[in-house]
C-alpha cells in the first residue's frame, strides 16, 4: 500500500510534476544478513511544485514499511539536536510561503 500525496506540502498546491524515478529502489538504508531476494523495493519518485519549488516523494510508503523496527535508541543526540535548530532557524527566515528572504 502506498500513500498519494498529490499536492505541494506546504502551499498545498496541487501543481506537481515529476523529476525522475528509481525503479525498485531498496526500502531499506542499512546492512542486513539476509539474502537479497528479501530486500523490500519499491519505485521512489521525486516530484517539483512549479509554484515553491519544493521537492518531495510521492508517493510515500506507510511507516510500518519504511521503518520496520526501531532504527534509533529514542533519543537525539548534540548534533543531531543542533542540525535541527539550525534548519529550523533557516526555516524561519522564510517570509512567505515559497519565497525566501534570506
Amino acid at each position: 500500500m502506498k500513500i498519494e500525496r498529490n499536492f505541494d506540502v506546504i502551499t498545498g498546491e496541487k501543481d506537481l510534476e515529476l523529476l525522475h524515478t528509481f525503479h525498485n529502489f531498496p526500502v531499506f538504508m542499512g546492512c542486513s544478513d539476509s539474502p537479497r531476494e528479501y530486500d523490500v523495493v519499491a519505485d521512489m519518485s521525486f516530484w517539483i511544485s512549479k509554484s515553491s519549488g519544493l521537492v518531495q516523494l510521492n508517493p510515500l510508503l506507510p511507516l510500518e514499511v519504511l521503518y520496520p523496527a526501531a532504527h534509533g535508541a529514542g533519543c537525539v543526540g548534540a548534533l543531531w539536536a543542533q542540525h535541527h535548530q539550525a534548519f529550523a532557524n533557516f526555516i524561519g527566515r522564510f517570509k512567505q510561503i515559497g519565497r525566501a528572504h534570506v
